[in-house]
């Protein structure tokens, strides 16, 4: 089903029965497409009431596909559609035989990797409509799976090209705090939007991985809103003139180190005894102190770390990356 029409261009319509699974791609698809363009259906049958002749990009979950009468007038009507078919691993989903018939490309998506729908997505809606109108975007062309030892869903990818630091393509995790405007760094620089230390540092960076081609790291402080994140960019080389930036945020990282630094040493020995599961009887036991001693201690730091559970206190120093000492 092709279209060239700009004033009806083609729709993505997202289909699953699971309102959490469909919430959770609607989401980090309408990221990628904030024009309207995206429209939710719980199941098959809600998408016999569409205006004929509409134009889609289908995404599905396979489940959907578990009732033979409707997978059949399903397949009859959009089966000259796109449809990019989520893997759930819902067990006697027949969609490999309803879908023997379908004429158009079928992408089939691991629900793990959802979190690259929309670069899938711009690939599809690139075979249906002109590039005039849906130019193919970098990121586009990195499949989930290549970008599997990399990224994660929570990453902010910046395709950018190293000469002179424009930002070419841009894709946001749903954890970033900069998730609702990332759409504003397309085109901008790294001067645009870091300040001038960081972005000096991470040019140098960008020079150096594209020179030698291999991958750096590198992390800077940027203020989003009034508030000081910090951000850790892995830098790969994609060609002779782009590289790959995957930022993530360590903001929580990094204030947990800070909070851990200052810990006096016996405090820190007991917060490693702690991450261990060990009571406070057998710390003292360990540590060769008293009991009252290492509740002293404990109440101390949990007041530094302000943790009010032994949960918190695990978490901080996971975060921190506190090793655990036998």
């Amino acid at each position: 089903m092709k279209s060239s029409d700009p004033l009806h261009p083609p729709q993505i319509f997202l289909i699953d029965q699971d309102d959490s699974r469909r919430t959770q791609m609607a989401r980090i698809l309408f990221r990628g497409f904030p024009g309207g363009a995206l429209r939710e259906f719980s199941g098959l049958p809600e998408l016999a009431n569409v205006e004929a002749g509409t134009s889609a990009l289908l995404v599905a979950a396979d489940a959907c596909f578990a009732s033979i009468g409707t997978a059949d007038e399903f397949t009859a009507r959009w089966r000259e559609s796109p449809l990019i078919l989520i893997s759930t691993g819902a067990e006697g989903s027949p969609e490999r035989e309803r879908l023997s018939s379908w004429r158009s490309d079928v992408v089939r998506v691991p629900v793990a990797d959802v979190a690259f729908l929309p670069r899938m997505v711009h690939r599809g809606l690139n075979g249906m409509v002109s590039a005039s109108l849906v130019p193919e975007r970098p990121l586009a062309r990195l499949s989930g799976q290549a970008l599997g030892g990399i990224a994660d869903a929570a990453d902010l990818l910046l395709f950018v090209h190293g000469g002179d630091g424009t930002i070419v393509d841009v894709e946001c995790g749903l954890a970033l705090p900069i998730a609702s405007s990332v759409e504003r760094l397309v085109g901008a620089t790294l001067a645009d939007i870091l300040p001038p230390a960081s972005a000096s540092a991470v040019s140098a960076a960008i020079e150096a991985v594209l020179r030698d081609a291999t991958p750096r790291t590198i992390d800077y402080p940027v203020t989003i809103l009034g508030s000081q994140t910090h951000f850790q960019g892995r830098l790969v080389r994609q060609s002779a003139t782009h590289v790959l930036a995957v930022l993530r945020d360590i903001t929580l990282k990094v204030q947990a180190a800070q909070a851990i630094a200052l810990l006096s040493r016996r405090e820190h020995q007991v917060l490693t005894r702690i991450i261990l599961g060990e009571t406070n009887k057998e710390i003292a036991a360990h540590l060769g102190i008293g009991v009252k001693t290492i509740e002293t201690h404990r109440a101390g730091l949990m007041k530094k770390l302000k943790a009010r559970t032994v949960a918190d206190l695990v978490r901080i120093a996971f975060r921190a990356e506190v090793p655990a000492e036998p």
